[in-house]
């Protein structure tokens, strides 16, 4: 677990005591886990999930260890993923918040969510607090976070309109950075 959590706000420490809690660094069938999406980098509203991404050779029995441990809590569920092949979605309630994973064989630093936090991250650091408050703005309205931050830096997006896809374009993405 990044240290940065236990010592963060209040949003990242309550996700680091429940991360803890369910003991992920256990997981045998995982070769890496990492907290991704809004609590590192500061844009959780209240109700956010923990979007845990996880790195496994077998995406299936990653799913299967995950829902023999925690099958019984309240909220579970799995799913496969509609857009990635071979990825699956678990799902329930952690203590305190509602917890997220997504399981994909490939290294988490690649995965799209991952790339979308780094991304998210760079164009808060490049606009400061004004984007951090239009998105977290945008956010409490009922926009999703990457369409949020489309809209709110003014991200050009494509003939397909997808925000998800405009912030893993890396030509478009520095034209937001340089604002």
């Amino acid at each position: 677990m990044r240290d940065y959590l236990r010592t963060g706000n209040a949003q990242q420490r309550a996700a680091a005591h429940t991360l803890d809690a369910l003991e992920l660094h256990s997981l045998v069938t995982a070769r890496e886990w990492v907290l991704a999406g809004t609590i590192p980098i500061d844009i959780a509203i209240d109700g956010s999930d923990l979007d845990v991404l996880v790195w496994a050779d077998d995406p299936a029995a990653t799913r299967d260890e995950l829902a023999e441990r925690f099958g019984g809590r309240p909220g579970f569920a799995s799913w496969p993923h509609g857009r990635e092949a071979n990825a699956w979605c678990v799902s329930f309630d952690g203590d305190g918040a509602p917890v997220e994973f997504f399981i994909q064989n490939v290294p988490v630093a690649e995965q799209r969510a991952f790339r979308h936090m780094v991304a998210e991250a760079a164009l808060l650091e490049a606009h400061g607090v004004w984007l951090r408050e239009r998105v977290l703005e945008l956010k409490r309205a009922g926009i999703k976070t990457e369409p949020a931050f489309a809209q709110a830096s003014g991200l050009e997006l494509g003939e397909d309109g997808d925000p998800y896809l405009a912030l893993l374009d890396t030509q478009v993405l520095e034209a937001a950075l340089r604002g």
